[in-house]
């Protein structure tokens, strides 16, 4: 697959930094507020959390940043690393958040889903933006523009010619600053709400528009990085820091529906079930507001436990390790006349540094699937034929689901009947191991790879007992799949050439005095989907 770097940034390596550590007393509590770079336009003092603003050598409060929240996030203020042979340092954090009446001011009533975004300054004095979104982290560099559409002119799915590269408009959220930290390029604006628009290409970019400044949206292009690449020291849990989120002790509550004891486990954590009533709780407020829950009917329980970890390779990745966190029931709704309805199983996995996965249980076996930065080639007629990662892909499916049944905690907020549009893809030939796999709710696209794992992988890794493993799926089987939902279509096929070749035959039998009819032997094909996820 080909691959088109990010814009460098400015400046090389000899290039000796145009300024370093200025300093200056905080205008509200007299705290000493540092700047590293001489492209920072504000900062936050970390002792009172006002906005401060530069003007000329003092500073000049604009407002206060609220409390930020604890995530799982192993980032924070002072880690170091290096980026194509470049050392950097995280001087500034973002953080991000969407739910319904975010536009309006004060307290966000409810956030549904949160993601930071990391000001961080290289040794020649260049920056650039780590952006942390659930299980990708994505190094970005703002990119001048003059020719970026209104929002309103980007529809989800379309596509658009921005910096003179084609894009798939992937998603457009309305979203706001819930709080800051550090230094920033510009002073965030924590009481307003903006669009915010993410474009994908087939070179595994992801573009970023902002519309803080609607009349000048910012623009910034980056591609996805591992945290192992990017060599970082001073993250949370190592030597003086604190302690990683994975590890802290699970925060407890009473459940709302029936009162009894709840504990979240990840601070990240949106929604989580009561193990005693199965309702669904939403923290999207957080734990000392009013909580909300909503009922759901005992469904079938997961096959892998719950909190159990495993070391597993996911989409051809390395092999981590990985904890169950969530398990989600889905149902599909083919569009086919004649073809029955079909559920299958979701299993979110967690891993401290990588973020989050997906290994999904359905009829054709396990798939683990783990989100793509970029967007795939289309190689054929309308959505039919896609190719990502020099592999070419078969559209097998396409259909709306919804959630019927979860347990465990999630990232997103789980909502009753919650839906999305889903299309299913296999590799073609030696490559049909390979899935892949499209999203679509009201606002988002996301595309998502992944790969076939042997059912015993999957009981080794996490370690099944012999009865636990009669519980799990087996690999898939010759009559399973959307083989067996296509039943009813291939018995019809069959009656009406059964009933032809009869016809032919008696017409036959008239002019030749020979009874004859046959059926020539075939055979279908095909696989189950894999179905969607988050």
């Amino acid at each position: 697959m080909s691959s088109t770097p990010p814009p460098e940034p400015p400046g090389g390596a000899g290039q000796q930094p145009a300024q370093r550590h200025w300093q200056a007393p905080c205008p509200n509590c007299g705290a000493a507020v540092e700047f590293r770079s001489a492209a920072s336009a504000s900062a936050v003092c970390s002792y009172c959390r006002s906005t401060v603003v530069r003007d000329g050598e003092t500073l000049r409060k604009i407002g206060r940043s609220a409390q930020l929240f604890d995530d799982h996030s192993p980032l924070q203020l002072g880690a170091a690393g290096r980026y194509r042979d470049r050392a950097f340092t995280l001087i500034g954090r973002l953080q991000w958040g969407y739910g319904p009446g975010i536009e309006q001011p004060g307290p966000a009533p409810r956030i549904e889903g949160s993601w930071n975004e990391w000001y961080i300054l290289f040794d020649d004095d260049a920056s650039a933006w780590l952006s942390e979104d659930n299980d990708q982290y994505v190094v970005s560099f703002d990119v001048p523009t003059d020719a970026a559409p209104p929002a309103d002119q980007l529809v989800l799915g379309r596509s658009r010619t921005l910096a003179g590269k084609q894009w798939q408009v992937a998603s457009r959220v309305l979203a706001r600053v819930l709080a800051a930290q550090g230094e920033l390029p510009r002073p965030p604006q924590p009481d307003r709400a903006c669009w915010i628009v993410e474009l994908r290409n087939v070179q595994d970019q992801v573009a970023t528009l902002d519309y803080t400044d609607p009349q000048q949206p910012q623009l910034s292009v980056g591609q996805a990085a591992r945290l192992a690449e990017l060599a970082l020291s001073g993250l949370r849990g190592d030597s003086g820091g604190p302690e990683p989120a994975k590890a802290v002790a699970g925060r407890s509550f009473d459940c709302p529906s029936c009162g009894a004891p709840v504990s979240a486990q990840l601070e990240s954590t949106r929604c989580l079930t009561c193990g005693q009533c199965h309702s669904v709780i939403d923290l999207s407020q957080g734990i000392g507001a009013e909580l909300q829950a909503w009922q759901q009917a005992q469904g079938p329980p997961p096959a892998l436990p719950l909190g159990r970890t495993g070391l597993l390779s996911i989409a051809d990745e390395p092999a981590r390790i990985w904890q169950i966190v969530g398990y989600a029931v889905k149902r599909g709704y083919p569009q086919e006349q004649g073809e029955h309805s079909f559920s299958w199983n979701e299993y979110l996995l967690f891993n401290q540094k990588e973020g989050f996965a997906f290994l999904v249980e359905s009829e054709e076996g396990w798939v683990g699937f783990r989100t793509i930065t970029g967007a795939p080639r289309n190689t054929g007629v309308g959505t039919l034929e896609m190719s990502w990662k020099d592999i070419g892909f078969d559209r097998v499916e396409q259909y709306p689901a919804r959630v019927v049944y979860v347990e465990g905690e999630f990232y997103w907020l789980v909502e009753k009947d919650q839906g999305s549009k889903i299309a299913d893809y296999a590799g073609r030939g030696a490559q049909a191991r390979y899935r892949l796999s499209r999203e679509e709710t009201g606002d988002e696209i996301v595309w998502s790879f992944g790969r076939l794992i042997p059912a015993n992988q999957v009981a080794n890794a996490f370690r099944l007992s012999a009865q636990e493993q009669m519980q799990i799926r087996k690999d898939i089987a010759p009559t399973s799949g959307s083989l067996l939902r296509s039943m009813p279509l291939i018995l019809a096929v069959c009656v009406f050439l059964l009933l032809a070749m009869m016809l032919l035959a008696a017409e036959m039998d008239d002019n030749s005095g020979g009874p004859y009819f046959g059926v020539h032997g075939g055979s279908w094909g095909g696989i189950s989907s894999a179905g969607g996820h988050k």
